[in-house]
């Protein structure tokens, strides 16, 4: 798989290496923000994993 010119099979094959990992997806930025854009949970979730640094740049309807 490529990403944008990038191989990920390296990437890939480190995330494998780790015992219990049976499977890994790399997903582009474009992606990323489309699923952050479309699940509500996941726009609620937002402030936890970035913090609460610039809040203007999240996309959410609670604001």
């Amino acid at each position: 798989m490529s990403l944008a010119g990038i191989n990920c099979e390296p990437i890939e094959a480190k995330f494998r290496a780790i015992q219990g990992i049976k499977q890994c997806y790399i997903y582009g930025k474009e992606t990323l923000s489309s699923l952050i854009r479309d699940n509500h949970r996941l726009r609620m979730l937002i402030p936890r994993v970035y913090g609460l640094g610039n809040l203007e740049q999240i996309l959410d309807e609670r604001a």
